[in-house]
């Protein structure tokens, strides 16, 4: 459980990054830092990690449920998320 969780949570953002970087693209730059730190898909899958991270304790406040139940319930639907954001990925006629 303490390893299992992580690597969904690293996963999902891993592809959830590379999601919205095929989403965003930004070909009008004049430094590396516009693309690499201050482009819309790093501000997105920043935003979205730090809401994803709150998940857990927002699902055992609102249902009463332990932490551990919780952090599996997000696991999978991480998991799932993950899985249907890769599919999308390769499908893309970016890559």
């Amino acid at each position: 459980m303490m390893v299992i969780v992580p690597i969904f949570y690293s996963l999902f953002i891993s592809v959830l990054g590379i999601y919205l970087n095929s989403k965003y693209l930004n070909f009008n730059w004049t430094s590396e830092i516009q693309v690499v730190k201050q482009s819309m898909a790093v501000m997105l899958s920043i935003f979205i990690a730090m809401l994803i991270i709150v998940l857990p304790i927002i699902i055992v406040s609102i249902f009463s449920v332990s932490i551990y139940q919780a952090l599996i319930i997000v696991s999978i639907i991480l998991f799932i998320f993950t899985l249907l954001l890769y599919k999308k990925v390769l499908n893309s006629k970016i890559f």
